[in-house]
């Protein structure tokens, strides 16, 4: 296997491209060659161990998922467009689970939520979801904190707050991109019979804007967690190289693990109902493993430019 690593390192599409990365300069990296951040990325991955903590922020995640869900499906059917987010609901489900018998339940239990509001469930789905997802978001704080190498020292009570405001702006991000999907057929029609385009190229064209829309929410909800879950004392742009990145990353994993599901996973034929919950389960273990990659690249950006700014500091003096 060395041998073979070998002469692909040494081959001359690799080595021209590693000798040009060492001149490539990407914007967000703060003047530092992409050889240079990638060499300091890679030590990161491989002194971290990224397997263990996405393995410690997916538990805390699927531990959240009900309560998270009870709150939401008791919410949403007070919306004025809960029948298209019911719609849209019905839809990912159909995606991401191959098995009939499994969205059969899944659709029927949202049918029970959305058509028979339980007015009673509200306050304590909120209590128990504000405490799990929380608890979720302090797994991927405590996650991050272990790449720092010179990270604050929140006492416990603060650390728990920043985890609850992070979690009602993700809430809240997610209630929006939910609105933004469900209420777009309405507010399109609505656009194009006031601005009286009929073409049909160009309707469709205006349709898929909102995607830019619904992209742009998920990268928020990235850089916010990357912004202020890390304990440290300066806190990074908004938008940052890791952000993009997992944003990107996510999106390609998710459709593409939709399509597999969909086409090629054999979990349907030899667990039935249980190959659903696995296939969540596993979405859940690579996303969580994107974001630490993400959250990586900023550090080792971070990282590389101070030790940088420190020799150019010593070779003046």
């Amino acid at each position: 296997m060395r041998k073979i690593e070998r002469i692909i390192l040494e081959s001359k599409p690799v080595t021209s491209f590693r000798e040009k990365s060492k001149q490539l300069i990407i914007p967000g990296f703060q003047g530092l060659p992409l050889y240079e951040v990638w060499h300091f990325f890679i030590g990161q991955i491989k002194r971290e161990g990224l397997n263990t903590r996405a393995a410690a922020i997916s538990f805390n995640i699927i531990m959240a998922i009900p309560a998270a869900c009870l709150f939401l499906f008791t919410l949403v059917p007070y919306f004025p467009v809960s029948k298209s987010i019911h719609n849209e609901l019905i839809g990912v489900i159909a995606n991401i689970s191959p098995n009939e018998d499994t969205r059969k339940v899944i659709a029927d239990f949202l049918d029970d939520f959305f058509n028979k509001p339980k007015t009673g469930l509200l306050s304590i789905g909120f209590m128990l979801a504000l405490f799990y997802t929380s608890n979720a978001m302090m797994g991927i704080i405590r996650s991050f904190d272990r790449s720092l190498l010179d990270r604050a020292k929140p006492k416990f009570l603060g650390k728990r707050l920043r985890a609850i405001k992070l979690t009602i702006i993700l809430v809240i991000l997610f209630i929006g991109t939910a609105i933004i999907s469900a209420g777009q057929g309405v507010l399109f029609n609505y656009i194009m019979e006031k601005l009286g385009i009929e073409n049909d190229n160009t309707k469709y064209l205006i349709q898929s804007l909102r995607w830019l829309v619904v992209v742009a929410l998920f990268l928020y909800a990235v850089a916010f967690i990357y912004k202020f879950a890390p304990s440290v004392q300066k806190r990074w742009k908004l938008l940052s190289p890791g952000a993009v990145l997992a944003t990107l990353l996510m999106i390609l994993a998710t459709w593409l693990f939709s399509l597999w599901a969909q086409n090629f996973s054999n979990y349907n034929k030899f667990y039935g109902s249980i190959g659903s919950l696995l296939i969540i389960m596993t979405l859940i273990f690579i996303n969580a493993l994107i974001l630490l990659i993400g959250y990586e690249l900023n550090v080792s950006i971070t990282y590389l430019k101070r030790h940088t700014d420190k020799l150019k500091l010593k070779k003046k003096q």
